[in-house]
């Protein structure tokens, strides 16, 4: 695999976190709406604050180390070794 292509991976995976942590996020601002019988008018913005926390960036990063193991090899073997090591549940939406 060529460093282009493990790259273009590494981005995929990145962009897969990043969208399954909004999905959580946006999940329990979904969660507080049922409970009050009201969408938040700025759920943009909660949206928004919600990425500036801990919890939400610890979710989002969670396979950083492994996503830069990965995009220091081109040897295929290796990456899908690395691959094996992200549980499948992390990357199901």
């Amino acid at each position: 695999m060529d460093g282009q292509l493990t790259r273009r991976l590494t981005e995929l995976l990145r962009e897969n976190m990043t969208l399954r942590a909004d999905n959580n996020a946006l999940a329990n601002m979904l969660n507080v709406a049922e409970l009050t019988g009201e969408v938040p008018v700025d759920w943009r913005s909660i949206l928004e604050e919600t990425r500036k926390t801990h919890v939400y960036r610890n979710f989002a990063e969670a396979y950083e180390p492994l996503l830069h193991r990965i995009e220091q090899t081109c040897d295929e073997a290796v990456i899908e070794k690395l691959l094996q090591d992200i549980s499948h549940a992390q990357l199901a939406v």
